[in-house]
Order: C-alpha cells, then structure tokens, then sequence
C-alpha cells in the first residue's frame, strides 16, 4: 500500500502545479510568499482543471493513464505561465488591521476552530474504510474500474455503458481511473483520503478567495460553521460525487460574487472552470450550474452594463456538457435520466395527479436543510445574511438568493416529475443533493455578511 499512497501523492502534486501555473497565469499568485496561502485554492483549480481536460478527453478516447495525465496537469501549468503576460496581477484591498479585543478573540477562535477540523478532516480520511455506499459500488467506482481497466470509454460487454446512469457525465470515472493508474492497482479504499484533501482544499480555496474582502473576526467564524455542520462531516469521506459538486459549485459562487463587485477577469475564468467541473461530474451538477451561471451572469449585467458581455462567459462552464451529450447519442444512450422528463412541467393534468409526491418532497427536503442534526444553525443564517445584504450589496444577494430559491425548486421538481417510487426515490437521493444548498450559501455568507457588517472591507 505504501506505492499506492506516494503514486497518489505525486498525482496530488501534479494537480497541485497544474493549479499554482494556472494561477500564475491569471494573476491571483505571482510572488512566492504568496504561494502558501494560496496551496488550498491552487489544489482546487488543479484538480477540476485536469478533471475537465480528462472528462472532454475521455470522448475522444483520450486514456487517463499516468503519461497522459502527467501531460494534462504539466500542459496546464505551462499554459499558465505562458499567459501571464496576458492578465495584470490581482490587486485586492488590504483590510485595516484587527482592532479591539472582541474582534481579535473572535478571529482567534474562528481560525483555531476552522484548523482543528481541516486537521482533523485529514485524520479521518487516513482512517476511514472504503466507502460502502451502494451508488458507489453499483456503479460509481465500477465505472471507474471500467475505465481503468480498458483504457477509456469502452463501449463493449463490461465497459463504462454496462453500468447504471451511463449518462451521467464521466469527470468522477475517469480521475478516479487515473488515480489508480498512478495508485498502481484498484484500491477504493485510499479514495475516501483523496476525497477529505478536496474537501480541506475547498476550505482553503474559500480563505483566499475571501481574505481581502471579509475581516478574520468574521470570515474564521464563518468558515467554521461551515466545516463543523454534522453533515459536511458526514459527507466529507464520501466517493460519492455529490459533495465534489458542491465544493466546486461553492467555489464557483464565490468566484461570481467576486467578479460581480470587482470585474477582474481572473475571478471569471475561476468560475468558468468551477462550474464546468461541477457540470462534468453529475447530473445535478449541470442543473445548478446552469441556474447559477444564468444568477450571476444577470447580476453582472445588471450591476454595470459593461460586464453583460463577459458575465455571459460564464454559459461556458454549463456548455461543457454538449460533447458529452454528443457521445452519448453517437453511442444509442439517452442523454439525460430516464427517471424524470422535464416536459412533464408543462403538463398540468400530470402534475395535478402527482401533487402528493410535490408536498412529501418539498417536506423531507425541508427537513434535510433545517434539522438540527443535519446543517445545524447553517441554513437559517445563509438565509438572514442573504436578506441583510440585499441593501447594501444587491446584485450578490439576489443572484445567491435566487440561485438558492430556483435550484430548490428545481430539485423538488425532479421528484414532483419522476417515475419511481417517491418514498424510495427520496430515502435514496434528497439528502446528498440537497446539501449542496447550504454548502454554497455557506461559501457565499461570509461575503454578503461582511457587506452588511463591515462595508468598508467588501
């Protein structure tokens, strides 16, 4: 096991300097004392960066195997020096010093908080087992294995199509496939340490993005909340991809929010790229994608007119989607679940006659956000900073909200319109994709809370 666990250490390496090159490109890291803080947001954008090249590849019969991963992750970083000429160094606003006890035990304790469980995040993903999820080994890590094993998108008897959802797009697959490549064999059971560093680089990739913009007595605490909510935890060492759209769909949040009030391209190309790794890994992912590139791309245009052109750039990261669907066809694959048909929305005699799967849904979706077990205090607080921040930052706070309210009411509507059992279709399902809400209003809060409780910095 031990070349298992350095053959993905050095996979994690390669992301790491895909990410760090691209950074360098556009600007966010160009000096070396930068370059430790910035170690979570450089993992993140190297992971979904060399994600999306493989996913987009893996169509075009591109193996993820060790060289051509290796010269996915070097491309990329090369690719970003090279375009550093291109993109003017990020010039963030320095926030005034921490003044006053109050704010700086609250920082203290928020950062001792938020490091404690990031360290500790990383102690469970050495210790967790495999992940026994049955979407995991009904076809998740089987797809994989597929993939792995044949090289690609083999379309024969026991390839990535023999399995359940072939639809779903093949991001998760094939990075698991070349982590085992580099692994050296099929050990699922060193996926769950992979999946909490995403998750720890998630964490940091917010403290980047948001330092120059939200005090630490606010942004430590914030986080925090975030990281220490029973279901992050729960979900944390998960393969399954549901938490991956999250983070990548929080992060994404983040970069639109960033872009609507300062208008640096950097943090456009950053959301573009999120939202196309989210599309690329699930289904749901190109759903909330969708919704929030739409959010945020009104929001800029509404907030400077100028920006209406660029903020449509965003539609890219959703669009990613189309060669996936091209494939699917070529191959006599439906191109989206055969669970549920949008055109059923446009039936109100079908509705009608489903109202009772709508409003036992909408309850145990509404459990599953506000329990106390589940987000603990997340939910209600993302709702309450949303509402203070529409006067002092509108466009942020609106796109958010709506973002928050519409992908709510679009995942309600896929089991208001689908075919199985409701019970069944909720007990299996609502959980997992319904946590991605607070997740990306937690990545969103500190922002709009710092508008609101200490304008000057944001």
């Amino acid at each position: 096991m031990t070349h298992a666990y350095l053959g993905l250490a050095g996979l994690d390496l390669l992301e790491l300097a895909a990410g760090f090159g691209l950074l360098h490109g556009l600007g966010v890291v160009r000096s070396r004392p930068a370059a430790p803080g910035a170690v979570g947001l450089a993992f993140l954008t190297g992971w979904a960066a060399v994600g999306v090249v493989l996913a987009l590849g893996a169509p075009l019969g591109l193996d993820p195997g060790i060289a051509a991963t290796t010269a996915v992750a070097l491309a990329l970083a090369g690719a970003g020096v090279a375009c550093r000429r291109l993109v003017a160094g990020l010039d963030e606003p320095r926030l005034p010093p921490l003044r006053g006890r109050a704010p700086r035990a609250l920082s203290l304790a928020g950062s001792a908080a938020l490091a404690a469980a990031l360290a500790g995040a990383l102690v469970v993903g050495v210790q967790h087992a495999a992940d026994v999820s049955w979407d995991a080994w009904a076809f998740w890590i089987p797809k994989a294995e597929a993939v792995y094993y044949f090289h690609g998108l083999d379309t024969g008897l026991g390839g990535y199509l023999t399995y359940a959802h072939p639809e779903y797009p093949p991001l998760q697959p094939v990075t698991v496939a070349a982590a085992f490549h580099f692994m050296g064999g099929v050990h699922p059971a060193l996926l769950p340490l992979e999946q909490c560093l995403v998750g720890v680089a998630f964490a940091g990739a917010l403290v980047r993005l948001l330092r120059r913009r939200v005090p630490g007595w606010l942004l430590a605490p914030s986080l925090a909340l975030l990281v220490v909510a029973p279901e992050f935890w729960r979900r944390l060492p998960l393969v399954l991809p549901d938490q991956d759209v999250a983070y990548l769909l929080g992060a994404a949040a983040v970069a639109c929010a960033l872009w609507t009030l300062d208008g640096h391209r950097s943090r456009l190309v950053l959301a573009v790229l999120f939202l196309a790794a989210a599309t690329q890994t699930k289904a749901e992912g190109t759903l909330l994608s969708l919704l929030l590139a739409v959010a945020f791309a009104a929001a800029s245009l509404l907030r400077d007119r100028r920006r209406g052109l660029p903020a449509l750039a965003l539609l890219l990261g959703p669009a990613t989607i189309v060669p996936w669907q091209i494939w699917l066809r070529a191959h006599g694959q439906p191109a989206s679940s055969g669970d549920y048909r949008w055109s059923r929305l446009l039936d109100p005699g079908y509705l009608g006659a489903h109202s009772g799967r709508l409003t036992y849904a909408a309850g145990q979706l509404l459990h599953d956000l506000f329990a106390p077990g589940t987000w603990s205090l997340l939910p209600p607080l993302v709702l309450l900073a949303c509402a203070l921040a529409l006067r002092t930052a509108p466009a942020v706070a609106a796109a958010g909200a709506g973002w928050l309210l519409v992908a709510f009411a679009g995942l309600l509507a896929t089991y208001w319109i689908g075919t199985p059992d409701v019970h069944w279709y909720v007990a299996t399902s609502a959980e997992r994709v319904v946590g991605t809400l607070p997740l990306v209003g937690g990545a969103l809060m500190p922002l709009l809370l710092a508008t609101v409780l200490a304008p000057t910095s944001a």
